[in-house]
């Protein structure tokens, strides 16, 4: 079996999709013999991707993509292709070779969530009702990676919708103990706003962790239109207890995220944030939205609620401040183990790989 995904970006900006949608490839070729391609428009840096064959697209174009299927001998038979979000040329080309009898999965990423389609509004809808939905109708399975998203697309489309998370490796060692002071919050997501980055900052300034030394926030992600604003912010209010430290990745990521104690993500729209799962695993305590459309952790209480409004965002903060030592550590470790009992990246893989043989065998 091959799988080949179409993404529209592999640059780190875009890293929560690709990264989501490429994790189990590892998995599925080892466990299942499935082959993962990834096909994306080139890039000046290209980024490294084990377990995944690639190729980069200089010119988006039907002859492109008939040439490389000729290339690499693909077969409707036994490929199906994914297209990882919406608005861009995953789905016009997952229609294209959809046309080509090749069976096509659509994973809209949270895109088609209200809160997104409510940006830009009026240019979004028009382009779903003219185009977007007639594509979405062609599709075999629109898969969702989250209930509050599986739920939103039943309503939204007349296509059959399945139900499958994201996932992570597991940890290879286990939770190392955290430092007693100072409480560390992270926020490492990109800066858009959309994550609610900037009312949580604010948020902070007006908390009692603002300068204090047994607190610290860390704010980490590579920019996708905040970064002025957030550094206006910082350098406004003099703030001594912020940090901004980037992108992150590999054991830079790692050192972060043990580290730490909270994670926030006030978010007013999420697909199913793969970075909540990572902070769980590592023990933290998350502070997020309904937006996030992660509810079963909410239900679990293993998370404390927020909205991505200033007062919200304080009172969580306030709420995480009053916490002992011992509840942080209890709450971390079942979060944890939460997480590695549902989000198991070897489970969801054989979700994936049971979804597309069900669909090769229609």
């Amino acid at each position: 079996m091959r799988i080949i995904n179409l993404i529209d970006n592999l640059s780190p900006v875009n890293f929560g999709i690709w990264n989501a949608a490429l994790a189990t490839a590892p998995t599925l070729k080892e466990q299942y013999n499935c082959l993962s391609y990834v096909w994306y428009p080139a890039l000046e840096k290209e980024p490294e991707l084990p377990s995944v064959q690639k190729r980069a697209f200089s010119i988006l174009s039907p002859t492109s993509l008939k040439q490389a299927l000729l290339e690499g001998n693909f077969s409707p038979t036994n490929t199906v292709v994914v297209s990882h979000g919406c608005w861009q040329f995953p789905s016009r080309w997952g229609h294209v070779l959809h046309k080509m009898d090749y069976k096509w999965l659509m994973v809209p990423h949270g895109m088609l969530e209200p809160w997104s389609m409510q940006q830009k509004w009026f240019k979004k809808w028009l382009y779903f009702s003219l185009v977007e939905r007639r594509l979405l109708a062609k599709a075999n399975v629109i898969r969702a990676v989250g209930s509050p998203e599986f739920n939103n697309l039943q309503k939204m489309l007349s296509t059959k919708v399945v139900l499958i998370p994201n996932g992570i490796p597991p940890l290879n060692q286990p939770l190392s103990e955290k430092p007693t002071s100072p409480r560390h919050f992270l926020f490492m997501a990109r800066l858009h706003h959309k994550k609610g980055l900037l009312p949580m900052v604010q948020a902070w300034l007006k908390s009692s962790l603002a300068n204090n030394n047994l607190y610290l926030l860390t704010i980490a992600g590579p920019d996708d239109g905040e970064l002025p604003e957030l550094k206006a912010l910082l350098a406004s209010s003099g703030a001594t207890n912020i940090q901004y430290v980037g992108a992150v990745y590999g054991e830079d990521k790692e050192v972060l995220l043990q580290r730490s104690h909270f994670y926030l993500l006030p978010s007013f729209s999420e697909g199913f944030p793969t970075s909540l799962l990572e902070a769980m695993q590592y023990g933290l305590i998350p502070l997020m939205t309904p937006g996030c459309n992660f509810p079963e952790a909410l239900d679990a209480q293993l998370a404390i609620a927020i909205t991505p409004e200033e007062n919200s965002i304080l009172q969580g903060l306030n709420l995480a401040a009053e916490l002992s030592s011992t509840d942080i550590n209890t709450w971390g470790q079942k979060a944890a183990v939460f997480v590695k009992q549902n989000y198991n990246l070897n489970h969801i893989a054989e979700l994936q790989y049971k979804l597309y043989r069900a669909m090769l065998e229609k």
